[in-house]
């Protein structure tokens, strides 16, 4: 199994944290987020892991040397992750865990994910449903609609950024991606959830890794980042 982090963007809504740093090295406590994500996979038994790069990249590898290794988006100015998904799409060979480089967990809540056997499963937080990240619809415990486009008060859950692929499932989703970006750009500011939505309609079954009392956070904003700082020092 290898894992894909994807941390190209430029993230402005952390402005001015961001202007000379890319989000995934932001400081908490004594660790840059990316090195906390590499140190669960490690934990998980993951070694083989590829960061996506696009803003700042050379401070990115600077900074993880040859922990990585790294695919080099540069459009990345352009698009939203699913282009940078597709620009990685070839490492989508195998069980494969993708990660948003702003999401922390705790081991015990990845792990699960690890696990899983199911062609295609994601992390699902269905106890406090808000308007910050993707919301689901869920039925019979399978995910048939995902996307921002779900209003946070009728969503069944809130996708957190994790999501695991078996090698079949891997390979679904490389194809359906390049399906929907080839020789189309009306797509260059979607997440590549939207892939997951088309998966969802052609029947196949995508599988909830339900959050229990674990502790996680996504940083989008100043107040995220802020928070994640009091959480990690608590800790």
């Amino acid at each position: 199994m290898k894992a894909i982090i994807l941390a190209a963007g430029c993230s402005t809504r952390l402005y001015p944290l961001t202007l000379d740093t890319p989000k995934c090295l932001l400081k908490i406590a004594n660790r840059t987020l990316i090195e906390y994500q590499l140190s669960i996979l490690n934990e998980c038994g993951i070694e083989d892991i590829v960061v996506v790069t696009g803003y700042l990249s050379s401070l990115i590898e600077d900074k993880l040397g040859l922990a990585v290794r790294y695919r080099y988006y540069e459009d990345f100015a352009k698009a939203n992750n699913l282009y940078t998904l597709y620009s990685a799409s070839t490492e989508l060979t195998d069980d494969v865990i993708i990660l948003f480089s702003d999401v922390l967990v705790p081991k015990s809540l990845l792990k699960r994910c690890v696990d899983s056997e199911r062609d295609f499963r994601l992390i699902v937080d269905r106890k406090n449903v808000t308007d910050k990240t993707m919301r689901v619809k869920i039925k019979d415990s399978c995910i048939y609609d995902i996307g921002n486009h779900i209003p946070f008060y009728s969503g069944d859950g809130n996708f957190i950024g994790i999501a695991g692929f078996s090698k079949n499932g891997a390979q679904i989703l490389s194809q359906q991606i390049e399906a929907l970006v080839k020789d189309n750009s009306n797509h260059l500011q979607d997440y590549y959830t939207i892939v997951l939505l088309d998966i969802a309609k052609k029947g196949y079954f995508i599988d909830i890794i339900e959050v229990n009392d674990e502790q996680w956070i996504e940083i989008d904003y100043k107040e995220d980042y802020d928070k994640a700082i009091e959480l990690f020092e608590n800790q």
